[in-house]
């Protein structure tokens, strides 16, 4: 199973507004440069490369990171994509630059948002991917300046693309790093064992890893051998049913 980690950083919108403060308004006709993706970061699951890639606006000579066509060929080629927040931020913005770049749709993929799993599942403080790192890695986001990183990325300044670059990767790291520890805990988590060149052995279909009986599971329409992986300690049942009535309610 082919599977892409990615996050993506972007341009801010600059806008004219008449003032700072209130509930001042901001139409359309106010909006000077719209919101646009400046770059990538991307990695496979199981290799060590952390790919980087900026879009054309904001790339400098010589070219040394990636362009749209390698992140559209590793989404054509992703089984599974892991994001945080990445269902309304990272995936849909990526769709705009590729359509406003030329490109056709990429093949579907399986989509697991670590965000949707640390909200729906555990009870932090706070959900922001620093601190879920924090606590369950004891890691962290790069530090920078903030907003004044992004306006100097904007005006090409190479310590701040070097820095940006660092920031970005680090950002896939976390997520990644993430994804193994969540992924016991992760819901409807997509069945490895359908890419598997060995479909009928008995193993974990979160990890692919050996599993072990641990009793039976009883859910509505039956009875069914119940399963831990050895190794992700995920859990899992067999399709087919122990014993289960033949009508209910």
């Amino acid at each position: 199973m082919k599977i892409l980690t990615l996050d993506i950083e972007m341009a801010p919108n600059i806008v004219h507004r008449w003032q700072l403060y209130g509930n001042d308004t901001t139409g359309l006709n106010q909006l000077m440069q719209p919101q646009e993706m400046m770059c990538a970061a991307y990695k496979w699951y199981d290799e060590d490369e952390i790919h980087f890639m900026v879009t054309r606006k904001y790339i400098n000579d010589p070219v040394s990171a990636e362009s749209e066509a390698h992140l559209w060929e590793a989404l054509d080629r992703a089984d599974a994509v892991i994001t945080y927040n990445g269902k309304k931020f990272d995936i849909p913005r990526i769709n705009t630059e590729l359509i406003e770049s030329g490109w056709g749709p990429y093949s579907p993929f399986a989509h697991i948002d670590l965000y949707q799993t640390t909200r729906k599942v555990f009870g932090f403080p706070s959900n922001k991917l620093d601190y879920v790192a924090g606590r369950l890695l004891d890691s962290h986001k790069v530090t920078h300046s903030g907003h004044d990183l992004w306006v100097a990325c904007m005006m090409k300044d190479p310590e701040a693309w070097a820095l940006m670059e660092e920031y970005n990767k680090q950002d896939v790291v976390l997520t990644e790093q993430l994804y193994t520890k969540l992924r016991p805990w992760i819901p409807g988590h997509p069945n490895v064992l359908l890419y598997d060149e060995n479909p009928g052995q008995l193993s974990c279909p979160v990890c692919g890893g050996r599993i072990h009986r641990r009793g039976e599971r009883q859910l509505a329409t039956g009875i069914y051998e119940r399963y831990q992986c050895t190794e992700c300690f995920a859990w899992s049942k067999k399709v087919k049913r122990l014993d289960g009535a033949t009508v209910r309610q």
